[in-house]
């Protein structure tokens, strides 16, 4: 595909409102000019967030502009309107982007992709051809990850937490800066080094993708491993942030450097660590991390994982920063969960064979679809029947079906488009 066709997509998807219209209901919308303003003024009115509308629209208003031909897939055709002089479609979210199908007939089949299931196995049960579904999904990573899973800028996080997948690209080694935060996917950009260079333009997308939404938004930390480029790329992206050490790589390089005779040392050695990590205040965990180093100077004898021991104790100063903001993240828990479920998907699909480019949208589709589709019976009954990480972020749905709601949620791709001024 050519620049210039790429450019076309991307504005036509820019262009593209969805709202939650029932297939029963379309014709309706199609047909009677009253109705359809009513639906649109209702989804205007209930837009709070302006995120499927431009950001303005109430002000300017808009007027109706015919229709977009009829499509030869679907046979169905779109309304469009005028909102300060610039034509936007209007999809309803039945209909995937580009007529391509319907949304019933593709949401299970997307599901069953999460967990790394081929393509061809997808079209085998579920029909249509194994390209097909990849290009799909390829569409959904087009879509903003920030701006379509977080609805509101209140919501917008503080405190982040980033790492790099190691992965391939053609058979060479090739990585995945992944930002996580609120127990979403909000980044996922594959590059070729874990370099700052290389790190920085993986996360700045995201960093990006949050300023569309609150330009003036600041993050205040973020928790990563003790790679010093990742630190470095967040600190470049981010001036003045904080970086939080994770606790939790600090303790899985001790018990790495374990051996099979050092079994009851190490137990002994994993209960201190972890009693110092629960330390409620700044003054008990210096107390408690002086306690272990000298315990290990003392009882254990010149091993690898005594080495790492020592070296964990003098990191002190790295594990104190969290006291200091109590709502972050002190460990990288929620990250290594999603970065395992990222894994088995990478893995099952034999990675990647096409361009970093193609990878970074696969990868962004896997996470749009984490981000809306339905948890284990467990979680969402642990989370009093919130079916997904988005909507127990956002704690409201645009509809009751996950996949509608991811595509509605897709409306002018996720992205906070402002009106311009009338001409």
């Amino acid at each position: 595909m050519n620049e210039s066709t790429k450019e076309k997509r991307l504005k036509q998807g820019l262009r593209t409102i969805v709202l939650n219209i029932l297939e029963s209901d379309y014709p309706r919308f199609l047909t009677d000019l009253a109705y359809a303003r009513e639906v649109i003024d209702q989804a205007l009115a209930a837009d709070r967030h302006e995120k499927l509308f431009p950001q303005g629209t109430s002000q300017v208003g808009y007027c109706f502009k015919g229709f977009d031909r009829t499509s030869k897939k679907q046979a169905w055709k779109l309304r469009r309107i005028s909102i300060a002089g610039q034509i936007y479609r209007i999809r309803p979210a039945f209909l995937l982007s580009y007529m391509r199908g319907k949304a019933e007939e593709v949401k299970w089949g997307v599901f069953i992709l999460r967990f790394g299931v081929p393509f061809w196995a997808v079209a085998l049960v579920f029909g249509y051809y194994p390209m097909y579904w990849y290009r799909l999904w390829l569409d959904i990573g087009r879509n903003s990850l920030v701006g379509t899973t977080i609805f509101s800028a209140e919501d917008l996080p503080e405190h982040l937490l980033g790492d790099e997948e190691h992965t391939k690209v053609k058979g060479s080694k090739a990585y995945i800066a992944t930002t996580v935060a609120k127990g979403c996917l909000l980044g996922a950009s594959v590059v070729w080094e874990a370099s700052v260079e290389c790190l920085t333009k993986g996360y700045q997308t995201a960093r990006e993708e949050i300023q569309n939404i609150a330009s003036t938004h600041a993050v205040i930390t973020v928790n990563t491993d003790g790679w010093s480029a990742t630190q470095a790329a967040f600190g470049t992206l981010y001036p003045g942030i904080t970086i939080i050490q994770c606790f939790l790589h600090g303790f899985i390089k001790v018990r790495h450097r374990k051996t099979k005779a050092q079994s009851r040392e190490f137990y002994t050695a994993s209960e201190k660590i972890w009693q110092t990590y629960q330390a409620t205040t700044i003054a008990s965990f210096a107390q408690r991390l002086r306690r272990l180093k000298e315990w290990a100077i003392q009882r254990l004898a010149d091993t690898p994982m005594k080495e790492n021991i020592l070296e964990l104790c003098q990191k002190g100063d790295k594990w104190k920063r969290f006291y200091g903001f109590p709502e972050a993240y002190r460990t990288s828990n929620m990250l290594d969960r999603i970065m395992k479920l990222m894994k088995r998907c990478i893995k099952n699909a034999q990675y990647f064979h096409a361009s970093p480019e193609k990878a970074t949208l696969y990868m962004r589709g896997f996470a749009l679809i984490y981000n809306f589709s339905p948890s284990s019976p467990w979680t969402i009954k642990r989370h009093n029947g919130a079916i997904s990480p988005a909507s127990r972020l956002n704690q409201v749905s645009y509809s009751e079906d996950w996949f509608i709601n991811l595509m509605v949620a897709t409306s002018l791709r996720g992205y906070r488009i402002q009106v311009r001024n009338p001409v």
